[in-house]
């Protein structure tokens, strides 16, 4: 005998995001990496100076994709010094 297919899923209470609505209306900024490494290495120290020199305004508020154009070795203190830097960018 066959069994009537009872959809689940659509009885349940899960709820149904439409990810357009969720997309920044801006877009994504897109940051290089590449500047930011002096012979194909990045320095903390250099790191540090060129990240307080750059005028990081247009990132403020924004996605932004993070881009690396080269084959770097990304140390693991980049990530977080980058993000901060990003995230009070004004």
């Amino acid at each position: 005998m066959a069994e009537e297919i009872i959809n689940r899923i659509a009885q349940s209470n899960l709820m149904v995001f439409d990810l357009e609505e969720l997309w920044p209306v801006g877009g994504l900024q897109v940051f290089a990496l590449s500047p930011l490494a002096t012979d194909g290495l990045f320095r903390e120290k250099a790191v540090r100076q060129s990240l307080d020199d750059m005028d990081l305004s247009a990132y403020a508020g924004q996605v932004v994709c993070i881009e690396g154009a080269q084959d770097y070795i990304v140390p693991q203190w980049l990530w977080p010094m980058l993000s901060h830097a990003l995230a009070h960018a004004r």
